[in-house]
């Protein structure tokens, strides 16, 4: 009796069909981030710190009922400022 059950798909399976398909050009993968209005013509800016960092970031943000995001805007913000650099603070950016 022949094994009738499906052969699982391998990740080199998977790369092994990708690499044998030619490149579609001109298609634009949209992520559920791109309908974002708030977020048109804006770049990410990450970092990592520490646990306590994060933290006592959390904390002033939820005693002052404001966002990490803010937060950090604000920070970066003065810091251009105080480098002779113009504010970009402004309150439509905040909240």
């Amino acid at each position: 009796m022949q094994d009738r059950q499906k052969k699982k798909n391998t990740l080199t399976d998977a790369l092994n069909l990708a690499a044998t398909q030619p490149a579609i050009k001109g298609i634009k993968i949209q992520n559920s981030y791109d309908s974002i209005k708030s977020r048109e013509g804006k770049r990410m800016v990450a970092g990592y710190f520490s646990p306590d960092v994060h933290r006592n970031l959390k904390m002033i943000a939820v005693q002052n009922d404001i966002s990490l995001q803010d937060i950090v805007y604000e920070a970066i913000s003065e810091y251009l400022k105080a480098k002779g650099y113009p504010s970009i603070l402004n309150e439509d950016n905040l909240k």
